[in-house]
Order: C-alpha cells, then structure tokens, then sequence
C-alpha cells in the first residue's frame, strides 16, 4: 500500500529481494496539470509495469475491500505513504501484521509531513523506521531504524529521495527478520512524540521578522511540494532556494540589502538571506541574478512581513 515515489522504491525493492507481490492499493487518480486530467500515481505506474493487479479504494472502510484481501491471504501488509488511514480489521488480518516505513525516527515526527516538519524546525538528523502498525497515527511498536544526517541546505525532495532509498533496504531486512521470527519489537516513548501535520499554503508566506536560519528552514522544508512566498506590493513571489548570509546587518527586516548581482534582504535578529531562484507569477523560475535585470526591485525594496499589506512597493 502506497502512492508516491517514496513507495515505488519500497515496491521494486520487494521485488528485487523475490517477494511475492500479490497486489498494489494506492490512491485513485487525480486530476494534475494544466489540462486536469487525471493523473496515475508513481505506483500504480511501476506496479503495472509488472504486471502487478492495483487496487484504488476511495476508502478501506467498505467490506469489499476487506473481503479482497481476505482471499489474497497475504503473510504481510506493507505500507510506505499510502495516504489512508487502515481499519483496525485489516490491521488484524494478515498473519504478520501490518508494517509501515515512515519517514522519521519515531515517535518524534508522527503524522503525514514528517520530512518536511523536520527540516522547517532545524533538525541535523532524520531516517525510517519500519513499525507495526496499530490503530494509532503511527504509535506501533518499532521494528527497525535506519538513520541519516540532514543536509544544510538539503529540500524536502532531496532528503524523501534519500529516505526512500533507506526504506527500500530497511524493507528487505525487515522481512528477512520477519521470515526467521527474529523480530524486535520496541514500544514507543509516547511522551517523546511530536506531531509532523501537513504544511499549508499560510504557512509558507515568508515572515522576515524571522531570523536567515529559520526562512531558509522553511524555504528547503517546503520544496518542492509547495513554495515559500515572498510577498512584495501585493505580487507573491514564489522563493525556490535560498543560503544564510554569515555577517551581521542593520536594517529593517524585509528590506532589500543588494539587488544587483545578488538578491539579498535582511532578517530578525540582524541577520540576512540570499534568495538563489525566484519566480515571478506566471513566469520561470530564474536564477535571482536573471530575475533582477527584469524586475524594478532595487536596494531599499521591501518586503512585506506577514503581518502587513502591500508595504514593499514591487
């Protein structure tokens, strides 16, 4: 059970060990692009690619599905970011449980944007943990972990990239401990867990009272599954990189420090952030360099913080 990338690794990886596959359940198509026609997701894709029968439930609270998979008698449930809540009698149902690989080291991080959440709040360490899944949002016991540095200016993409890769390993060593009844499993510290929800575009609106750390966080947290907005005399800029400027500066937060060769603005706490690529509404994105030989942001420019209105003049 999966949908995105993420869960094509864990799939071929299944494959690649020799697992018997009996089925595929993923998300159903939605509607993408600019001509919104419907959309298959990556593993669906690879699974009939293989040849693999998919499923797409709208949910898994109908019978039939339960029924479904009731004849499939299937040893193992694997989940990688199905994106569906499963009923507790399909947790009960096949022989060694379900598993799932979720993208941090539990319990910190429970919840559906785990990657994300941890690189907007400044985490140097993330990783897998295969967990057999109970009725709780991802309270099982552990099973395995695989552990990883976060880069500093590593996106949301990248390190689910990297993560999936240690999924797919984790996966297979996983099972392994499984066939040879090996397992061990270790409860949870449910007073060390946090909660890792879904980013929404609110969030993602640049607040230049912050300090250069924290905007580059969210800038890189984000990425690529939404963008983080600077907002600028009422034209949200779309922000796809950025870096920390080292040395201290005075000047308002939100104001355009260089704006030549460089795109550079101040920070809370005398700090100050260049902005690398940036999109104007309905163009591509640029390199800031390119964006400012067509654009009538100068030094002095403002950015609005998330308090104000229409406060830069762009």
């Amino acid at each position: 059970m999966g949908t995105p990338d993420f869960a094509v690794a864990v799939l071929d990886s299944l494959l690649d060990a020799g697992h018997d596959v009996e089925a595929v359940f993923t998300q159903p198509d939605r509607p993408k692009g600019r001509g919104y026609e419907p959309s298959k997701p990556p593993v669906k894709i690879e699974a009939e690619r293989h040849k693999i029968a998919v499923f797409q439930p709208e949910t898994l609270k109908d019978d039939t599905v339960y029924q479904a998979i009731n004849r499939m008698r299937p040893d193992v449930i694997v989940v990688a970011a199905y994106g569906k809540i499963l009923p507790e009698n399909l947790l009960k149902l096949p022989r060694y449980g379900c598993i799932n690989l979720h993208a941090s080291l539990l319990p910190r991080y429970r919840g559906s944007a785990p990657v994300q959440n941890a690189i907007i709040r400044g985490e140097r360490i993330s990783g897998v943990t295969a967990m057999q899944m109970d009725k709780g949002l991802d309270t099982g016991d552990m099973l395995f972990k695989a552990v990883t540095e976060i880069g500093c200016d590593e996106n949301a993409g990248e390190l689910t990239g990297r993560l999936a890769s240690l999924a797919a390993g984790l996966i297979v060593d996983t099972l392994q401990a499984v066939s040879a009844s090996r397992l061990c499993a270790v409860s949870q510290d449910h007073s060390l867990s946090t909660y890792a929800p879904m980013i929404t575009r609110e969030q993602c609106l640049i607040d230049w009272n912050a300090a250069a750390l924290e905007i580059h966080n969210l800038i890189r947290g984000v990425y690529p599954y939404l963008t983080a907005i600077a907002r600028c005399g009422g034209t949200d800029y779309k922000v796809h990189a950025s870096a920390v400027i080292e040395d201290s500066v005075h000047a308002q937060p939100g104001q355009v420090l260089e704006a030549g060769q460089r795109l550079i603005v101040a920070c809370g706490g005398n700090t100050a952030l260049e902005i690398l690529r940036i999109q104007t509404p309905g163009k591509k994105v640029l390199p800031a360099r390119d964006f400012l030989k067509g654009s009538r942001m100068t030094t002095g420019t403002r950015f609005d913080n998330r308090a104000e209105k229409n406060q830069g003049g762009c």
